[in-house]
């Protein structure tokens, strides 16, 4: 049992009475524990086998220690209970979080059983200070352990917050825990009822697996929880058709996510409980929207980009590839004996592979004169180009040459998708606009701030924030490849000590080769860089002399 403990209820000059009043707590079953402590009638009702406590310093311990030793027939030391109450009533939220004789209320509580003292939460460092030691809980608890949790006293925000980082910990923790029950004891009913019924609030969980459920089905087409707590309810025809729409979606399987979203659409008509009622018709409505399969390669380019929207990009990479042939072979009808042949010849069309003398010539001039009249056909080539190699590295797990690290991967991947995104009759994809977090420009350059002009230090403190000079360092025309790598890894240490890719942006101009590898170096480490355009002006004098003024005009990414 995780239980909190307060300080008691308060008397009519707003001090805490320092006891819990005696109740008779009714469960479900009809049974009714007459006690002080709902924790002591949890114990007694769920048969629990240890107990963890947790409350502040000023919560009411001498009176847990004076009740659970009376339950467990110890005798009580007077002194102990004096020292305590004393202790406790003098405390605040400003103490050490330390109180007299903790292993003595442990001991009474029972065997392997803990208390845990906390803070009020009274702010954002408390209330980290409070998650630390309610995830930390996991050190008391056994593998398959099951977890009851009460959540009747205490300062409402107490419990509340312990409970959803316990039901995080449920997910995470390598135990394999559970959580067999959460109570709530309604003392507030008292009056009218006659007794304090205690409410089982497990749904919470069951409503907070469907919130999970729903998230992962919704954002990353994984419908496996939502599949589990369907079979909870018994509807095995429901859960089916979302565990194997979830395995095609996972395995990019574009034929088989075909046939399963009419599974799915025939499901918008069953009866479920409330909250699949509520979630599944509005899920599945997404899906069929977002898939309206006006042909094979259409629908294949609207896989691509939902997997690409998902951040699945491996599967995006491999279905536009697909989308694009299968756009050819629409366009140009051609029928070979088998469907690797018309890929192969597709494939030939896109200039993305050799023909090898297995074609004819006049037919791979004739088809692709008939993408030229049909299609974007220059676009249609330039994004098989951009992609093959990519997802044959993919596919075939081999070295990616052609980019450098993930951002260059994932870029390409969203620049093809928009050139060829107005032939399937989709807009392009606009990623969401992330606001400038940027406080510092530092200046990288053979020209020091002092002699910007006053137009160019306006535009960098409106774009960036604040300015600062980095000299741009020396560099030897007899340096070695080696040397210019160096020192360029010696500067991006110094960058990283001045601030972070989402604090810093660089300004960066100078000598070519420490420059071309210091963006390169700065890039990979997730900053960005600019460089400053300017607009060159001559004027010429009379003595036919002439004279270049360079304006500047703005700051452009590298």
């Amino acid at each position: 049992l995780i239980s909190c403990i307060g300080t008691g209820r308060r008397d009519i000059n707003d001090r805490a009475e320092r006891k819990y009043v005696q109740a008779d707590y009714q469960f479900d079953d009809g049974e009714k524990i007459s006690t002080s402590f709902v924790a002591d009638a949890l114990v007694q009702h769920y048969h629990i086998d240890k107990i963890i406590l947790l409350g502040t310093v000023k919560s009411m311990w001498e009176q847990v220690y004076e009740k659970f030793a009376e339950l467990h027939n110890i005798e009580i030391d007077e002194n102990y209970w004096v020292e305590l109450d004393e202790f406790c009533n003098g405390a605040n939220s400003n103490s050490e979080l330390t109180i007299p004789h903790k292993e003595n209320i442990e001991k009474v509580l029972g065997e392997d059983s803990h208390i845990e003292l906390i803070r009020y939460g009274f702010n954002k460092k408390e209330l980290e200070e409070n998650t630390s030691i309610f995830l930390n809980l996991e050190k008391y608890l056994n593998e398959r352990d099951e977890l009851y949790i009460d959540i009747t006293h205490s300062f409402r925000s107490i419990p509340l917050y312990m409970m959803n980082l316990l039901i995080y910990l449920l997910y995470v923790s390598n135990k394999k825990i559970s959580i067999k029950n959460i109570s709530y004891g309604m003392l507030e009913a008292r009056p009218e009822l006659g007794y304090a019924p205690v409410i089982d609030l497990t749904d919470i969980i069951t409503i907070n697996n469907w919130l999970v459920g729903a998230y992962s089905f919704k954002e990353f087409g994984n419908a496996k929880m939502i599949a589990n707590l369907m079979r909870n309810e018994q509807r095995n025809d429901a859960s089916q058709r979302l565990e194997t729409f979830t395995e095609v979606m996972q395995l990019g399987y574009l034929d088989g996510i075909n046939r399963q979203l009419n599974n799915l659409n025939a499901m918008k008509n069953f009866n479920f409980s409330p909250i699949a009622n509520y979630i599944l018709p509005q899920t599945i409505n997404e899906y069929i929207k977002k898939f309206t399969k006006d042909s094979p390669s259409h629908f294949q380019f609207q896989i691509s980009r939902w997997y690409f929207e998902h951040q699945n990009y491996a599967c995006s990479y491999l279905s536009l590839l697909e989308a694009i042939i299968t756009h050819v072979q629409e366009i140009c009808n051609f029928n070979y004996s088998t469907p690797i042949e018309n890929s192969d010849f597709a494939k030939i069309l896109l200039n993305i592979k050799r023909n090898n003398n297995k074609y004819n010539e006049t037919d791979i001039k004739k088809y692709k004169q008939k993408l030229i009249d049909n299609s974007r056909y220059s676009d249609l080539c330039q994004a098989a180009q951009n992609i093959n190699t990519i997802r044959n590295g993919i596919a075939h797990q081999q070295n990616i040459s052609k980019a450098k690290n993930s951002s260059e991967l994932i870029s390409t991947l969203r620049q093809s998708i928009n050139s060829i995104a107005s032939i399937f009759n989709e807009i392009k994809y606009k990623p969401k606009k992330q606001k400038n977090t940027y406080k510092l420009l530092l200046n990288l350059s053979n020209h020091p701030l002092s002699t910007w002009t006053e137009e160019q230090l306006q535009t960098a403190k409106q774009q960036f924030g604040d300015i600062q000079d980095l000299p741009f360092p020396q560099v030897s025309p007899e340096a070695t490849e080696q040397d210019i790598e160096q020192l360029a890894q010696e500067y991006l240490l110094k960058i990283q000590t001045i601030g972070s890719p989402k604090q810093v942006i660089i300004h960066l101009m100078g000598e070519l080769n420490f420059t071309y590898v210091m963006v390169n170096l700065l890039k990979q480490n997730g900053y960005a860089c600019v460089a400053s355009t300017t607009k060159r002006i001559v004027k010429e004098l009379p003595d036919n002399q002439k004279i270049s003024e360079f304006h500047f005009v703005k700051f452009r990414k590298y």
